[in-house]
């Protein structure tokens, strides 16, 4: 199974979030657009890690927390894709 580490630690910017999420599915950077639109649309057409393991979302401030819904909402909707054509997708909010 294909792993990836999602760390949020130190993470302050709105833009660094995004980047951060979109290296970890290995959905590219300067590819993929910094919404959760964008990160859906491109997991559904590129490869993508089975497993992502999310750490320092207790360290975010302020507006950034507000992220954590919106990313968990988004990951949950590739979980349901990917599960309609027999794909595998995980991630694990560990802290």
């Amino acid at each position: 199974m294909k792993t990836a580490k999602l760390d949020f630690t130190n993470c302050t910017e709105e833009t660094d979030f995004f980047d951060r999420i979109i290296e970890a599915l290995g959905l590219g950077v300067d590819y993929c657009g910094r919404n959760w639109s964008a990160i859906y649309d491109f997991s559904r057409s590129e490869k993508m890690v089975e497993k992502v393991v999310i750490t320092g979302t207790s360290n975010l401030k302020g507006y950034m927390r507000k992220y954590i819904p919106e990313m968990v909402e988004t990951f949950d909707y590739i979980i349901e894709s990917y599960e309609q054509r027999g794909k595998l997708f995980i991630y694990e909010i560990i802290d």
